[in-house]
């Protein structure tokens, strides 16, 4: 497949700005101001893709911004961003030489790329869902200074020390030594709170773990999809909140204080005030009263959240009970990736893990990894021959649907403000019907009237 470095870059595009959205050039103002032409290009058409870019800001698109090659840190792509040769041609641009005829060209553009015929279904707002499948010829790949520069945000913390900062830890990206089989795709449940289907090991994100606290004594579920052969399991800490840690004090004993985070609101006199979401139970350092910063422990900060010490349980898949393989070591830091291996364990089969935290640090927060081998199920004899899996991956497909407005709720570009919608072609044509039968009835009228004379 081919790889993009920039696709679009010398292409300047419209964007929804007022009442207006482009594409291809077309300048797509709104038919009326009813809610149903509100957000469609031209009152009449708007399309969607498949496959939309992986970013951190799903609605950030600078990447392709052609000033800022680099992005943000949240608008750099997390995985490849296939293109078809309607992107490749600028055809999805606002580069076009007929404006008046921009949009009317993008079903049949559609229809000629697509690889199957395209497939049409009606909405119960009468609107017209057509789909069509394009085969991808290309993919918008993260140089090595988008990953670079990711890597770098995620995995650095810095020690303060006076005025310049210094390189306190490295968060490793890979896992740790010794560890073996393939990381393992998982989704996460637990009935006592949400848990981030992000929360794995080496997601370097804040939010990306499951909180301890708030699950009211819920034990975190693991399902793997099919049974797995389990070689190794890890946990990690919550991702500190800050990349920034002061590691020396200078008279901060005389004019800091730490309040204990246990005190009533009505006891303590906080000099930054007291309101709904400021008061000092939401503005406590420490899980302790020490009453003076003076040292850097383990205590200080509320970013040192992990689980110390957990219990493992497994189940096949469609078993009943759980199994527990003991209770291991946890964390000692929310950064390092802690592994255990399961070889003592031949032969270990497991579809279904539990954790049940035991003791926790800061309230407990939580990251997973499970290492192994899936057990491929055996293909029946109606699937086989079907493909290779390679020719699966080769050919990538994108879907594109086009939905276009019903023909009573065509809009004009010069419709007037207030006009009432028809709901059908025999009312919409009931005005001139009427004229028409006006004029008739004055023609005849006037008939009669010279007859008798």
């Amino acid at each position: 497949m081919l790889s993009l470095e920039k696709p679009f870059a010398d292409v300047r595009r419209h964007r929804f700005e007022g009442r207006r959205k482009g594409l291809m050039g077309h300048t797509g103002r709104r038919g009326c101001y009813c809610s149903s032409c509100r957000l469609q290009s031209n009152g009449n058409l708007e399309i969607m893709r498949s496959h939309k870019p992986e970013t951190a800001n799903g609605n950030d698109f600078s990447y392709l911004d052609s000033t800022d090659h680099l992005g943000t840190p949240s608008s750099r792509l997390r995985e490849p961003y296939l293109v078809t040769d309607f992107e490749r041609a600028g055809l999805d641009t606002s580069y076009s030489l007929e404006r008046s005829l921009a949009w009317s060209i993008v079903p049949d553009t559609l229809a000629a790329m697509s690889v199957a015929p395209p497939s049409t279904k009606k909405r119960p707002d009468g609107k017209k869902d057509t789909k069509f499948v394009l085969e991808a010829t290309g993919a918008f790949l993260p140089t090595a200074a988008m990953e670079s520069a990711t890597r770098d945000l995620n995995t650095k913390i810095y020690s303060v020390q006076g005025r310049h900062k210094k390189l306190w830890k490295h968060v490793a990206i890979d896992p740790p030594m010794g560890v073996q089989g393939e990381f393992l795709k998982a989704s996460l449940h637990c009935s006592g709170n949400r848990v981030p289907s992000t929360a794995m090991v080496r997601c370097n994100q804040t939010a990306s773990a499951w909180d301890v606290a708030t699950s009211r004594g819920k034990p975190l579920d693991i399902d793997l999809g099919q049974n797995c052969a389990i070689f190794n399991f890890s946990t990690q800490g919550r991702h500190p909140m800050t990349r920034l840690y002061p590691r020396r004090y200078l008279g901060d004993d005389k004019i800091w204080r730490v309040e204990d985070r246990d005190l009533l609101r009505n006891v303590v006199v906080s000099s930054s005030g007291d309101e709904t979401y400021y008061g000092p139970r939401y503005t406590v350092l420490c899980t302790e009263a020490d009453n003076k910063i003076i040292s850097h422990d383990r205590r200080q900060w509320t970013q040192q959240v992990y689980v110390t010490r957990y219990e493992l349980q497994w189940r096949e898949d469609g078993g009943r009970s759980w199994n527990s393989l003991g209770v291991f070591n946890g964390n000692t830091d929310p950064t390092t990736e802690v592994a255990h291996s399961f070889s003592m364990y031949k032969n270990l089969k497991a579809r279904y893990l539990r954790v049940i935290p035991i003791d926790c640090e800061g309230g407990g927060a939580m990251r997973v990894g499970v290492y192994g081998t899936p057990i491929e199920k055996p293909l029946d004899k109606s699937h086989a021959g079907s493909g290779s899996t390679e020719d699966n991956e080769k050919n990538q497909l994108v879907t594109y649907v086009l939905t276009s407005a019903p023909e009573w709720h065509k809009c004009s570009p010069f419709r007037v403000h207030g006009r009432t919608s028809y709901a059908n072609d025999y009312d919409r044509e009931k005005p001139k019907r009427n004229r028409l039968q006006r004029r008739l009835q004055a023609k005849e009228d006037a008939m009669e009237a010279i007859g008798m004379h």
